[in-house]
């Protein structure tokens, strides 16, 4: 065990004293030594329960259930225990399932990088049913074809239910009068009882419009960006047409449009503050456009959501960070979720469903005691527990993780997850590790079941998960530091993280590998080219190796937005794309450099980061003599979601990382 008195103490300050002191609470006598070991089949399951949803009164859970990489849904009643209903999607999973009322529950498909008969390329599909408890009837609301344009595949978006109950607004392209051949981006308005009932174009909008705000059966705005032109705009009807409130000219959207005010009145906005550079709530007066101070303010967190009803009627924000925290307009929602919150103390507790007078609450909750365990909680009545998401994995199967933080060269703070082999939490000394910096870039590790994390620490490995420049959640400044950083000092905040834990003993430096999914890939390639003395070995799946061709990729492809092409512009390089400096960044273009075995991992059907990056990584490695092996996953594309693929894939990094670690 590592005394408070060591450097690694005054480094972290209060952090790793929280750190250790939460490691001595594992090494309680209650917290045995795994007896049955999990095995590799159980690290690739997929959660068994998802989209866990409670009714407006309490009594029906509604949620999706896991079976043999089958996704079924199912409503239970609290009341009658039993099960009312349970069917499945067909080839389309089910994503999200919510109540309207205690009959009626939405049922949200989605699946992507599906082929269409008769169309070119590769789509993403989304659709939405309604299914009736009493009537025992399912309803697909818009079907392509039907009134609205045959082409189109992203039809599970509600913007709000009609006054009366009876209808869903929905977002889609149709033409803008009946036998006409222009196509607009429309407000459909959609029956969510009749069988037979086409659905009606409510307003029709244009080829800029992006999204509808309602207030019952009004819409009270609308958002529109042109790429052709950058011109954001947010227009509201003055009777005769539409009435401009708020325009800008810029390459991406200054802001994203969340929801409305309970008022109806104003327009809830997510934007960076200029001040404080954290992404948080403003509101947008409909009446002239008038932006107001911040709406939720947080010193040291950014807004990751906003949280609204079925009609997007803001409730509240949830902030982002290592677990979630919330802030609310009415305080006693606000006390109900703290309270809720601390009956769970040191676990990341996230809210899933709420009835809407908030006295039902459904939450999540996982870290190193659960692996994500559903909870509900009724207003007068003690917390029931509903399912585990991971039946395999109780308190005593976790790898425990902590929470610590490591700066940069340049001063920064590097936020850092550390998951912790339970058979050696009480000496935590140099243990092989395995750093996992995360894909993205623009995202961020948090605490809960990390599937390839939990598989690791398993094998003995303390995993490393640094938030380095350019993660989002540590506020705007964070972010942008890692603007034009990759190959930089993107991949020294790696080595931030690992140099403070070897120079503490906590980590060998000898037995250290990098694995990395995604943008992660990138990070352990580039790690492997450009910090080679660091790392015995590299893992890198679906990672992009070769970065003036997936510029030019993202070019090209005719289905990108060109906004998108210019983020990574700018992300990558700040708009300066020279090809010599791309290329010094580029792992494929530096294959000399490695001195550590490289395992490249792809799925076939990947459209996010394409194949191609794995291949001309793996003949630029064999060409320069290095140690390369390479595995193409059949029939998987970016997030492998298939049992068998993950379970295939979680063993080929296992045995590659414990043939170059335990040696």
């Amino acid at each position: 065990m590592i005394p408070l008195t060591t450097p690694i103490a005054k480094r972290l300050s209060f952090i790793s004293v929280a750190f250790i002191a939460a490691v001595l609470m594992f090494n309680n006598p209650v917290f045995a030594e795994v007896v049955n070991k999990p095995t590799i089949e159980d690290y690739a399951a997929l959660p068994s329960l998802q989209s866990v949803s409670v009714s407006p009164s309490g009594d029906m859970i509604a949620f999706v259930h896991s079976i043999d990489e089958k996704k079924i849904v199912k409503l239970y009643s609290l009341k009658k225990r039993e099960m009312v209903a349970a069917f499945d999607a067909g080839d389309i999973l089910p994503r999200y399932v919510y109540f309207i009322d205690d009959d009626r529950v939405v049922i949200r498909v989605e699946d992507s990088g599906r082929r269409l008969r008769g169309y070119q390329g590769i789509y993403d599909i989304s659709n939405a049913f309604v299914y009736s408890i009493k009537k025992n009837s399912m309803r697909q609301l818009l079907t392509a074809g039907n009134v609205i344009y045959s082409g189109q595949t992203q039809l599970g978006d509600i913007v709000g239910l009609s006054e009366d109950g009876k209808y869903a607004y929905m977002p889609a392209w149709a033409p803008k009068r009946k036998g006409s051949d222009e196509i607009h981006f429309s407000l459909v308005r959609a029956s969510l009882g009749q069988k037979k009932a086409s659905p009606k174009v409510h307003e029709s909008g244009d080829n800029d419009v992006i999204d509808y705000f309602m207030d019952g059966d009004k819409v009270i705005a609308l958002e529109s960006f042109s790429e052709r032109k950058n011109r954001y705009r947010v227009e509201v009807p003055d009777g005769r047409g539409w009435r401009t409130i708020y325009e800008t000219t810029e390459p991406l959207r200054p802001f994203s449009i969340s929801g409305v005010t309970p008022d109806k009145k104003h327009l809830v906005l997510l934007a960076t503050d200029a001040k404080t550079k954290r992404r948080t709530c403003f509101t947008m007066r409909l009446s002239d456009g008038e932006i107001s101070s911040r709406l939720f303010a947080h010193k040291s967190k950014d807004i990751a959501e906003v949280i609204t009803d079925i009609n997007r009627v803001i409730y509240g924000v949830e902030y982002e960070g290592f677990s979630p925290s919330y802030a609310f307009f009415d305080e006693k929602v606000a006390k109900r979720v703290n309270e809720i919150q601390a009956f769970f103390e040191g676990q990341s507790v996230a809210i899933v469903s709420n009835s809407p007078d908030w006295k039902h609450v459904v939450v999540h909750v996982s870290g190193s005691l659960y692996s994500g365990n559903h909870y509900l909680f009724s207003e007068g009545k003690s917390p029931l527990s509903l399912a585990e998401q991971f039946e395999k994995f109780k308190g005593e199967f976790l790898h425990p993780i902590f929470e610590v933080a490591f700066r940069a060269k340049d001063n920064l703070v590097i936020p850092t997850l550390v998951t912790v082999p339970f058979n050696k939490r009480a000496t935590l000394n140099n243990l092989p590790a395995v750093m996992m910096p995360h894909g993205g870039p623009e995202s961020l590790d948090k605490i809960g079941f990390d599937w390839l994390a939990q598989a690791l620490a398993n094998e003995g490995y303390l995993v490393i998960q640094p938030q380095f420049r350019g993660s989002e959640g540590f506020g705007a400044d964070h972010v942008l530091a890692g603007r034009g950083e990759w190959g930089g000092k993107m991949q020294s905040d790696l080595l931030a993280a690992l140099d403070g834990l070897v120079a503490d003993g906590v980590v060998d430096k000898n037995r250290v590998c990098i694995a990395g999914w995604s943008y992660g890939g990138y990070a352990a390639l580039a790690g492997g080219a450009f910090d080679s003395e660091h790392y015995k070995c590299v893992v890198s799946v679906n990672g992009i190796s070769d970065l003036p061709r997936m510029l030019k990729s993202e070019k090209r492809e005719e289905n990108r937005a060109y906004a998108v092409y210019d983020y990574w512009k700018e992300v990558i390089a700040k708009g300066d794309l020279d090809s010599d400096g791309l290329n010094a960044i580029s792992p494929v273009k530096n294959a000399e450099n490695y001195s550590a075995p490289v395992l490249l991992i792809y799925g076939e059907d990947d459209e996010v980061v394409l194949p191609e990056q794995s291949k001309r990584m793996y003949k630029a490695l064999k060409k320069a003599g290095k140690d390369v092996e390479i595995l193409e996953i059949e029939d998987e594309k970016h997030s492998f979601e298939s049992v068998p693929n993950r379970e295939k894939t979680l063993r080929v990094i296992i045995d590659f990382i414990n043939e170059n670690l335990k040696q």
